[in-house]
């Protein structure tokens, strides 16, 4: 599982900064208005989970130790590591395949990202503030 996470937010943490910096200096934000938060958030949620979610598929095919449409039973075990699994994976059922379920997954990422780093910023500021 941190095979995953740690890209995850990795990707996120730096999408996320990229994002806010270039919005503060093309469009004149001061860096803590909630459009602006959620937005790069959101924006930070989608590249983040776009990019991890192969990973994902990847996890969820080894501990499930099949794929659902395999010809043959010698085609439906998935290996135990990941870079095997990842061939098997892509030869058997092509690249596409990496990204079944993006959609529902990009449904619960997009918001949880946009909302979280809104009120996780917000809340740095009001502190901040209060010191």
């Amino acid at each position: 599982a941190l095979y995953s996470i740690i890209p995850w937010v990795a990707v996120q943490q730096y999408t996320l900064d990229l994002t806010r910096q270039s919005a503060v200096r093309h469009y004149g934000f001061s860096g803590l208005e909630a459009p602006l938060l959620i937005s790069v958030g959101a924006i930070s949620g989608v590249v983040a989970q776009t990019l991890i979610h192969p990973l994902e598929v990847v996890r969820r095919r080894m501990q499930l130790g099949a794929t659902g449409d395999s010809v043959t039973v010698a085609e439906s075990v998935v290996p135990n590591a990941t870079i095997p699994a990842l061939r098997h994976i892509i030869k058997n059922e092509g690249i596409s395949s990496l990204y079944a379920g993006l959609t529902a997954h990009l449904l619960k990422c997009v918001p949880q990202a946009a909302i979280g780093y809104w009120i996780g910023l917000s809340l740095c500021d009001y502190f901040k503030r209060q010191n």
